[in-house]
């Protein structure tokens, strides 16, 4: 069992789990649209949670991604996903991936490469 807070996006009922998956749904017949699952799963943290995803839309766009999700994960990753298709966003951060501990010494003392948002 896991709590979420799904939301409606273009047509599709989305919500990611504590396991790092984002999924979408016809909310009408329940039949899954697609699945992302984020590379390097959480399968064995003991305490797992996904707060939800995000839509954003930029205007006067079509095409992939003119319609997207962000969604985090506890491994301290972001990901921008087509709305219709479930795929990265290609000009999002690093093939449509963000480290969130770029640049933060809370999470890492690694120096990382950042990405920028196109």
């Amino acid at each position: 069992m896991f709590e979420a807070t799904p939301l409606i996006a273009r047509g599709k009922l989305v919500a990611c789990t504590p396991h790092a998956r984002v999924i979408a749904v016809d909310p009408v017949s329940g039949n899954e649209s697609w699945r992302f699952d984020a590379p390097g799963g959480v399968d064995h943290a003991p305490f797992l949670a996904c707060r939800g995803v995000a839509y954003d839309e930029t205007p006067n766009t079509t095409g992939s991604c003119a319609h997207r999700l962000l969604s985090a994960t506890l491994t301290a990753r972001m990901y921008a996903l087509d709305v219709e298709t479930g795929k990265r966003c290609t000009g999002f951060g690093n093939d449509g991936e963000i480290d969130l501990t770029w640049g933060s010494q809370v999470f890492s003392t690694q120096s990382r490469r950042g990405a920028i948002c196109k």
